[in-house]
């Protein structure tokens, strides 16, 4: 038997009572009787009467399952308007109440096809277990065509039949999608880097120092603001020393890089070039105002409660003073047009 061909077995089952669906569970023959009231109404005439009904059910049953004593009824009646023929079926219990029923649809020159509709309706209202084939079609192999259409009027009770027609259980609530850790909007936090710094062009010659930066987090953004001290680096000749100590602020994008995080910097800084005399007296000792732009990129890795910090940036100074002492052969000092900064060293914050 066909997927199709159980299925409709057991929808049309379920439509015609709860007296069949207990059949269906049981998956046991019937051999009750019924007794059959078949009319045919107006236009359908062409349809099988009372008579050619039952024999059709009795050929496809094998056996008489008619009788005029039985208790309960198939009563059944059919129309027919222009194209479209109906039938409907009611099935009867001991008392006379209605326990099912069916209507049946089709559309067509003749009554042929609506009346082997209504054969296999009342064959599986006798007996769920019949074949859904008729005799000398089985033999062949070759099985019928279901019926096309049908509206089930009579649901099955939900009690006696929930073993044959079970009610579907309810989808579960979808599930919350997990968190993506670099979806971030709407959040802020402050985060604190403390840096080793190298930097190329600002003092005399290559100078190393430290940095500590406090940066502010929000919706892929974030300014900072830092303090940068480089110790004093002497000129070639000896007679001078350079020193620079900074204050910095910078706006940066955010841009996310696997576990970590891309900042991308620019901003300015200002502070004090200190100059000191090494066994000579300079021209105009004390500190002198420092102004100059910066901007390069910090990527922190990972992104978390704590990580590494990388920077680099590149400084452009806006007061280029030059120093010199007074003697011969000496030395002089003056801030290159483009430094270089470069940091590295341990940040923490929120994750």
């Amino acid at each position: 038997m066909s997927a199709r061909a159980r299925a409709f077995r057991a929808f049309l089952t379920c439509a015609l009572g709860a007296t069949l669906c207990l059949r269906v569970a049981r998956s046991e023959p019937t051999s009750d009787t019924y007794r059959l009231a078949w009319t045919r109404g107006d236009g359908a005439g062409a349809c099988p009467s009372e008579a050619d009904l039952a024999r059709a059910v009795e050929t496809r049953l094998r056996r008489k399952p008619f009788a005029d004593t039985a208790q309960r009824t198939i009563e059944g009646t059919v129309t027919h308007a222009g194209t479209s023929w109906h039938a409907e079926l009611r099935v009867r219990d001991e008392r006379g109440i209605v326990v099912g029923s069916r209507t049946l649809e089709t559309t067509g020159d003749d009554c042929t096809t609506l009346a082997a509709e209504t054969t296999l309706a009342v064959v599986l209202t006798i007996d769920p277990n019949a074949p859904l084939v008729e005799p000398s079609a089985a033999e062949n192999g070759a099985a019928t065509k279901p019926a096309a259409s049908a509206t089930v009027e009579t649901p099955c009770p939900a009690a006696p039949v929930a073993t044959a027609c079970p009610k579907e259980a309810p989808p579960p609530p979808p599930s919350a999608p997990p968190e993506c850790p670099a979806c971030r909007t709407g959040k802020s936090h402050v985060a604190v880097a403390l840096s080793a710094v190298g930097a190329l062009g600002l003092l005399p010659k290559a100078a190393f120092g430290a940095e500590l930066d406090a940066h502010y987090e929000f919706d892929g953004a974030e300014a900072a603001l830092g303090l940068r001290a480089l110790p004093g680096a002497n000129t070639s000749d000896g007679h001078l020393g350079i020193g620079l100590g900074t204050a910095s602020a910078a706006g940066c994008a955010d841009v996310t890089a696997g576990s970590g995080v891309l900042a991308l910097c620019a901003g300015a800084e200002a502070g004090y070039v200190t100059a000191v005399a090494l066994n000579l007296t300079p021209v105009r000792p004390g500190n002198y105002p420092w102004f100059a732009l910066a901007a390069g990129p910090r990527l922190v890795l990972p992104r978390g409660p704590l990580g590494f910090e990388l920077g680099v940036q590149a400084i452009v100074p806006l007061t280029r003073q030059r120093f010199v002492v007074q003697a011969p052969e000496t030395v002089g000092f003056q801030t290159s047009s483009l430094g270089g900064v470069l940091t590295l060293g341990i940040r923490a914050g929120p994750s």
